[in-house]
């Protein structure tokens, strides 16, 4: 389905059909990203999610046949690229098949980063690995909330706060609903569509670097992307003559010395923090990248592009909130670069995105309007609580790449420095400014700043070897220093199993599943990894405090509600009555969350039980 979204984005992408230059496939591949999110979703509103992923796949087959014909049509070579830039002296350019290598190596490298974070059977329970399990337990909560509910389709909502619209981006975690809904496991379903975003945001690195590099410095500039940190590197190297970390674990490969909280290190490693953990932005950023991409060329730009940047912006509001903003400050920012000219050239792209998003951020300021910390607000300069002083906060968090990268810019070339300018103000705009309710969010903004500074220090790196061995030595020894905390952090990523379910809790999510349907309301303690909202995607009456606190929801009263339930209080019946309750939970998590918790209460407004090993559920009776 995915090969298929990328061969029908074929028709619409600019240039000669016989040119299938690295950019072009890279806006073929996010385009058909954005084919691929959308059309399933929509199809699904119509027809429900089973018929409407196979109808999807049916017109995506229809269109990919379609798009590979009219490449085969103009007598499409087997490769064509711009070979200008190869020949640039340096010591990397008279080999040109390794560098192929190296990003064969990087892309399995990210592979199996994403397949161990993504949901694996062990021993009958469900786990995932490092930085993402409380993410993980959101997206699969999404996930199953709209495999099994039609109406949550229509109109979406929070199965974790019912009736709350749902103004988080949530088309990644529907993909992933489609393949499920099309036979495979929650695993399978999770990695393979991630995987497709992978090697979209791959493919743009690779031809946006490529507009500037020679092959080897773009892989260069997609290592330093996915490999660059901070100077979580000193604390590692403070703690390696004793062996343990600040967590106290035997093994220092366990520690995380790239985003570590108690260290304030908050900016670490775009990889194992934003991209793989938060699916809003690996399925976002390549399709931002794509649109960034058309905007930044100084050649005068076709219809169809004009029109294809306006398709990839309109997508993005409910694929990433984040990519949407970065990539539209980076457009006004080159058109202001040349208002008049640009204006007339670009009108269709604005036409075409305002359109498509317009709907989509109508619908996201209603979440937006109620929420009790407001999403746009002054920001202190720091992504998180601290009690380190501004500069030495930044030192840390910036390492050697912030300023390494900031100060290459001075010395790019003109087109580069006009295309990553925008990307550079990113950083003192979130310094700034705070675009969420939990600031530390703003690290998905950052990804964009992260890829300036790659592109402007794999730059510097070219322009150091061509200015002999010394200066070469020095470039070497920044990468070093700007990846070192990253390749920590992608060593520690794998080692970090982290349980979701036990077989038990899987058991009986699936009872769960078989004696509820889609309109009940179940009450259940607020663990991230319940396995009624995780597994089954029922609706809830309250979920997880700390996603709701981060999305803006207001959870208090109900919070206080909920404990007045499960203690059986006078009010108990009415509030039952009031949050339409239709069954209520009792197991291993509610036991822990709720020490007044009176099940004789709950047996007494039940008609009904069902038990299975620690977990009881009382069906209400009305």
């Amino acid at each position: 389905m995915a090969l298929c979204a990328v061969c029908a984005a074929l028709l619409g992408t600019a240039g000669t059909p016989a040119r299938l230059s690295a950019e072009r496939l890279a806006t073929a591949s996010a385009l058909g990203l954005a084919l691929f999110l959308w059309l399933p979703y929509l199809s699904a509103r119509a027809w429900g999610i089973e018929r409407g992923a196979w109808i999807s796949f049916g017109v995506l087959a229809l269109l990919a046949g379609a798009g590979v014909a009219r490449v085969i049509r103009h007598g499409a070579p087997a490769a064509v690229e711009e070979r200008g830039s190869d020949a640039r002296p340096g010591w990397l350019t008279p080999t040109r098949w390794w560098p192929g290598l190296c990003l064969l190596l990087l892309t399995v490298g990210l592979g199996y980063l994403l397949f161990n974070l993504s949901f694996r059977v062990r021993d009958g329970g469900l786990w995932t690995a490092g930085n993402g399990c409380e993410d993980m337990g959101l997206h699969a909560t999404l996930a199953n909330a709209f495999l099994h509910s039609h109406e949550r389709i229509l109109h979406p909502t929070y199965s974790i706060f019912p009736s709350w619209p749902l103004g988080y981006p949530f088309l990644a975690d529907f993909a992933a609903a489609t393949a499920m809904a099309m036979g495979s496991s929650i695993g399978f379903g999770f990695f393979a569509t991630a995987a497709f975003a992978l090697l979209a945001l791959l493919s743009n690195l690779y031809g946006l670097a490529r507009r500037w590099l020679p092959p080897a410095y773009a892989v260069l500039a997609i290592f330093l992307f996915l490999f660059g940190g901070n100077l979580g590197i000193v604390f590692f190297l403070r703690d390696l003559p004793t062996g343990h970390g600040p967590a106290g674990l035997p093994h220092l490969w366990l520690e995380d010395y790239a985003n570590n909280f108690n260290l304030s290190l908050n900016y670490g490693n775009i990889t194992t923090d934003v991209l793989l953990p938060m699916r809003t932005s690996l399925f976002g950023a390549p399709i931002a990248f794509a649109a960034v991409s058309i905007l930044s060329r100084r050649a005068r730009p076709a219809l169809a592009e004009k029109i294809v940047a306006g398709l990839l912006f309109g997508s993005l509001p409910l694929v990433s909130a984040h990519s949407l903003l970065a990539a539209s400050l980076c457009g006004a920012v080159y058109v202001l670069q040349a208002p008049l000219r640009q204006t007339r050239r670009w009108w269709p792209t604005a036409l075409v995105a305002a359109a498509l998003a317009g709907p989509q951020l109508l619908w996201i300021h209603h979440q937006m309007a109620g929420a009790t910390v407001p999403f746009i607000r002054r920001a202190n300069g720091f992504l998180f609580d601290t009690d380190l002083n501004w500069p030495t906060y930044w030192l840390l968090n910036g390492g050697l790449f912030v300023p390494l990268g900031i100060g290459a810019w001075f010395f790019g070339g003109r087109d580069l420095r006009r295309t990553t300018l925008p990307l550079l103000i990113l950083l003192p705009l979130c310094m700034a400014v705070t675009f969420q309710p939990n600031p530390f969010d703003n690290i998905k903004l950052l990804l964009f700043f992260h890829l300036g500074c790659a592109l402007l220090i794999a730059d510097f790196c070219r322009r150091s070897v061509q200015g002999g061995r010394a200066r070469a030595a020095v470039a070497a020894a920044a990468v070093l220093v700007c990846t070192a905390s990253g390749i920590l952090s992608w060593i520690r990523e794998p080692n970090m199993p982290c349980q979701m379910a036990t077989a038990a809790d899987r058991e009986f999510a699936a009872r769960v599943l078989a004696t509820t349907d889609e309109d009940s309301t179940i009450l259940t303690a607020q663990q991230y990894i319940h396995p009624v909202p995780f597994l089954t995607g029922r609706t809830i009456v309250l979920g997880f405090h700390n996603w709701l606190g981060q999305h803006g929801i207001p959870f208090e009263k109900r919070a206080a509600d909920v404990v007045e339930i499960y203690s059986g209080s006078a009010r108990a019946p009415a509030l039952i009555a009031e949050y339409g309750i239709t069954d209520i939970v009792v197991g291993p998590a509610e036991r822990r969350e709720f020490p007044g918790l009176n099940e004789e209460f709950l047996a007494s407004v039940s008609q009904a039980q069902t038990r299975y090993g620690d977990y009881t559920m009382y069906r209400v009776r009305h």
